[in-house]
């Protein structure tokens, strides 16, 4: 059968359309450098408010939008490792002025979502709700907040927390109200347990420690806090900080990132973004966001493994450690350790030729910046902006992983590169192939141990016997007030007493 030249160039066009549409969206571009634009291009409606990574590769966005790729999607979706449309996965949550503001996978594959919704495929669903892998509704998850929540952390044993403008819990809207407000923290069956700080105000970002331990920020005063596992205040941390915390993120020395503002800490002035040590003291690093403008501000963190910090917002000028020129950034910055300012990280989202605002910002497994927002298109010094409306995906550095077994009593799992941060780590052994998996270690769920400051995790004082598979498993954290967490993964085969040293990435 003779094919035309014409029909060769159509089907020829016909693919490199779906490249730019999202189809294939792993490919690389061509000549791409650190923060340029990649195909994926979802033709949403609306803006992304987060998004996470699952283990398997997939991703899920949440946010105010009603269409992905021309397809109804009410406020959340989730797309294959390829950037195409997971068309299993809709949850649809479809109520009058509904956003979904914060998302967790857990390790169990099911995801709880936070926000202002009211149901969820058509059951009712008050601001929170827990979704099965395929997208269901978990029906036996209903904790039933009055308000909206802002942020979410899923704990080792199941149990969430969140934060967000609620004074009550009524779990499946019967019984008397449960007094929690601002934060609280249930049970795996939705029911809240005893943890209760007592706060008066509004919570809007938190973040689970390894130890249990909680950090959050919002309105309240100071607006910045360490909470125990069982509540209470952390006596032991006391930063003097004052203004309205919108981000919070932990590098891995356990200093704290903090975005909002504008902030004064021990007396001294910082605007978007200051850094504490682990016991709450003012460090010097200082990104610098324009003091002339007292609105602006940080409300989302992303840390990399090698200890660079991207961050999103509202602002439009920096001036690190108020040394040389101001430099303009329009809502999205990358910064060194210091908070020296990356130079060649600088995409321009706009609002139709307006600065923009950036709500959202995440990485991927392989690095790749994920950002949300209401922007519409990006500037490229191109005659014509390149239009991504409501998500963008950035190119970045490599990112660098591997999990080995270095001896029959431990395994390392060694991060760097643009790979993003982990809060928590578990391990995981396999004798079957990969079918189930046991926790290592004398933890109940696997944790690890973070080797010194470094991005690296281990477990130690094992005693691995015959042959089988390893499984890492980190939390990480971004989206609009830091409010949102995934999981990423990485494996290694091993035979004892010989060591294989043998992993793979995600």
């Amino acid at each position: 059968m003779r094919i035309s030249h014409r029909s060769s160039l159509r089907s020829l066009v016909c693919a490199l359309v779906a490249v730019l549409l999202g189809g294939l969206a792993g490919l690389p571009s061509a000549h791409a450098a650190v923060g340029d634009l990649d195909p994926l291009n979802l033709m949403l409606d609306e803006y992304v408010s987060a998004t996470v990574v699952q283990p398997d590769g997939k991703t899920i966005l949440v946010g105010g939008f009603t269409s992905v790729l021309g397809e109804p999607r009410n406020r959340i979706a989730r797309l294959n490792a390829d950037g195409s449309l997971d068309m299993g996965f809709n949850p649809d949550v479809n109520s009058a002025g509904a956003t979904v503001e914060c998302v967790a996978v857990q390790a169990d594959g099911r995801v709880v979502i936070g926000g202002s919704f009211s149901s969820v495929g058509g059951t009712p669903r008050n601001r929170i709700a827990r979704l099965n892998a395929n997208g269901s509704l978990d029906n036996s998850f209903n904790p039933n907040p009055d308000g909206p929540v802002n942020c979410l952390a899923v704990r080792r044993d199941g149990k969430v927390l969140f934060g967000g403008y609620f004074g009550n819990l009524q779990p499946g809207g019967v019984g008397s109200p449960v007094q929690r407000f601002g934060i609280a923290r249930v049970d795996t069956n939705g029911i809240p347990d005893t943890f209760n700080p007592g706060l008066t105000t509004l919570v809007r970002s938190l973040v689970l420690q390894p130890d249990d331990t909680v950090l959050i920020g919002g309105d309240f005063t100071p607006g910045f806090a360490r909470l125990t596992p069982v509540g209470t205040l952390d006596p032991t941390f006391t930063p003097n900080l004052t203004g309205t915390v919108q981000a919070l993120a932990v590098q891995a020395d356990g200093q704290v990132l903090i975005g909002g503002g504008p902030f004064t800490v021990s007396g001294v002035p910082r605007l978007g973004i200051v850094r504490v040590t682990a016991a709450g003291v003012l460090d010097s690093f200082n990104p610098n966001l324009d003091f002339a403008a007292s609105t602006e501000n940080v409300n989302s963190i992303a840390v990399q493994a090698d200890g660079q910090v991207l961050f999103s917002g509202k602002f439009t000028v920096l001036q690190p450690n108020d040394m040389g020129p101001l430099t303009p950034r329009n809502g999205v910055a990358r910064v060194t350790a210091d908070g020296e300012l990356d130079p060649g990280f600088y995409p321009k989202p706009s609002n139709s030729g307006s600065v923009s605002v950036v709500s959202g910002i995440g990485l991927q497994a392989d690095g790749k910046v994920l950002l949300g927002g209401p922007f519409t298109v990006f500037d490229l010094g191109l005659p014509t902006a390149t239009n991504r409306r409501g998500f963008a995906r950035l190119e970045n550095d490599p990112a660098t992983q591997s999990l080995t077994v270095p001896s029959a009593s431990q395994v390392l799992w060694t991060r760097g590169g643009s790979s993003p941060e982990c809060s928590v780590v578990t391990f995981e052994l396999s004798t079957d192939g990969g079918a189930t998996w046991t926790p290592l270690g004398p933890d109940p769920y696997g944790l690890g141990t973070r080797v010194g400051t470094t991005a690296n995790w281990q477990l130690t004082g094992l005693n691995l016997s015959g042959s089988g598979q390893i499984r890492a498993r980190g939390v990480t954290h971004g989206g609009f007030y830091n409010g949102s967490s995934g999981l990423v993964e990485a494996f290694a085969s091993f035979n004892a007493p010989e060591v294989a040293v043998t992993g793979n990435g995600v």
